[in-house]
């Protein structure tokens, strides 16, 4: 019965969280779980409503462009073809995090919570950080289920033949690819694999566990060498490490989106500039502006794709995410997360109902759009 209830209950459905008996178990044990509580109902329906909003309001307003890049990939030119890579990118983003805003917020309604799965990924500035925020219920997972086994069974084989193991034995070139690439490489390749046997979804989870690599090796190498000095040093830095993680991130979502290993090169050979650099009009967009009313009408209508995303990645980079809005009240399990501006943090109060109704009011009248989630379909 208890093993019913576990895999039967309803809010994570397939695509995640992944749970942990150890984590749902106690909760369906407590008698307190299965009483009515106002703020359950209050806390989890606006993590819904937020969740809902950030599949149906942002990540459907950008699926056509992402749709209709990947479609001909091998048409666009450098801008068309970075244009439709991040569309996708943030649609992905958009998406399941607002499934897992919404699996959890149906679970907290019922008194139960699931542990965080989404947590700002795209603020991180390290490929190592981007696994710790993204899809981290899957990340957990294959860290406990692949790469510890096979880190530990490389270990034990050093060890076997005296060789150093630990940090000594990774600080050897040798070492380095034993104890912390062949784990890395292995346990991203069959994460790639996971998500579709295609050949497409191999090279991305081999690109990741490149990046892993590179990352942990400029860890153990460069970074105690090359530290900025001085605040404005230290910013600057951490935007070029959000930078380039986001963009290394965006080159690995063409393989995973592409039908094929041919579409996915073609797509990078015009983010490559192989195809030519369209010229984005700039003259011909300040005239525009300037004709008042209708020349602004026009260059919003010709230049959307740009907008929406440059505003979702105002969004991702520039706002707490759900968890910080909600802050005390989160229903994640873990550590309590508060979110800055402090005017932001959820109360349950009248203001915050009216927004909230608000949220779900146009959400619900943009239902009919794309309804699917992406992550049903791995």
């Amino acid at each position: 019965l208890n093993h019913t209830l576990f895999v039967t209950f309803f809010p994570h459905l397939i695509a995640g969280p992944v749970l942990h008996h150890k984590e749902m178990m106690p909760q369906f044990d407590q008698a307190e779980t299965y009483r009515f509580r106002a703020e359950n109902l209050s806390v989890g329906g606006t993590l819904f409503v937020i969740g809902l909003a950030k599949k149906v309001l942002l990540a459907d307003s950008i699926a056509p462009y992402a749709d209709a890049g990947f479609a001909a990939p091998g048409d666009p030119q450098f801008w068309g073809a970075w244009g439709a890579a991040l569309a996708y990118t943030l649609q992905l983003y958009f998406d399941f995090s607002g499934y897992s805003d919404m699996a959890l917020g149906l679970a907290k309604m019922f008194g139960v919570r699931f542990p965080l799965n989404f947590n700002s990924p795209f603020k991180a500035a390290s490929i190592i950080d981007y696994w710790a925020r993204w899809h981290m219920t899957l990340t957990r997972y294959l860290t406990t289920y692949l790469y510890y086994p096979m880190a530990m069974k490389v270990s034990r084989w050093r060890s076997r033949r005296g060789l150093p193991v630990g940090a000594a034995g990774s600080r050897t070139p040798l070492g380095f690819a034993l104890m912390i690439g062949w784990p890395t490489l292995y346990t991203m390749g069959l994460a790639g694999v996971w998500h579709g046997a295609g050949l497409q979804f191999f090279i991305y989870g081999l690109l990741h566990g490149s990046y892993l690599c590179i990352n942990h090796a400029w860890r153990i190498g460069l970074a105690p060498r090359i530290a900025p000095q001085g605040e404005r040093g230290k910013r600057l830095w951490l935007f070029g490490c959000v930078g380039l993680t986001f963009a290394s991130v965006t080159v690995a979502h063409v393989f995973f989106r592409a039908h094929d290993v041919q579409g996915a090169l073609a797509l990078l050979e015009g983010m490559a500039g192989l195809r030519g650099v369209e010229s984005l009009g700039g003259a011909q967009a300040a005239g525009l502006l300037a004709q008042g009313w209708a020349g602004w009408q026009a260059f919003v209508g010709r230049h959307v794709q740009a907008l929406l995303i440059v505003a979702l990645l105002a969004i991702a980079w520039g706002t707490p995410n759900a968890y910080q809005i909600l802050g005390r009240f989160s229903p994640a399990l873990g550590r309590v997360q508060e979110g800055r501006p402090t005017w932001l943090r959820w109360q349950p109060s009248t203001g915050w109902l009216v927004v909230v109704l608000l949220l779900l009011l146009v959400s619900v009248m943009n239902l009919h759009r794309e309804a699917r989630f992406l992550y049903f379909q791995f």
